[in-house]
């Protein structure tokens, strides 16, 4: 499995949906990381792997297409499913303390509450 960088508030703004850069590295455990590429991507076009569709992008890596006369891409990514997720880390301290992203406040939402309702209200839009 290859990791993925994207940067979430740039990724989606108030239900607009945007292409974002999505950049792929190949993940060594030594910390020695190679950059593999970038393809651009929209939640509308990752979105249909969650219909059960199978999405593809060319991955590009502008060094070598500068330098190789014949190059076409660095693979393939294909997305074969799609999932939201937050992690609710139990680091992040303890829900009976104010201080905690858990914290479980009387009469409002704590940040992981916020989160999954602002993720929810992007995605209800898309929903079949």
């Amino acid at each position: 499995m290859i990791p993925m960088s994207f940067i979430p508030n740039q990724f989606i703004i108030r239900r607009v949906l945007l292409s974002r850069q999505c950049t792929v590295w190949d993940w060594d455990s030594n910390g020695k990381h190679d950059y593999i590429g970038e393809f651009e991507a929209s939640f509308k076009e990752m979105r249909g792997a969650i219909d059960g569709r199978q999405e593809q992008w060319p991955c590009m890596n502008s060094k070598y297409k500068t330098k190789k006369k014949n190059y076409k891409n660095s693979g393939i990514v294909i997305l074969n499913q799609c999932k939201v997720a937050i992690d609710f880390t139990a680091s992040n301290g303890d829900p009976r303390n104010s201080c905690s992203l858990h914290y479980i406040h009387p009469f409002q939402p704590n940040e992981y509450l916020k989160a999954l309702v602002a993720v929810g209200e992007i995605c209800q839009d898309y929903d079949r």
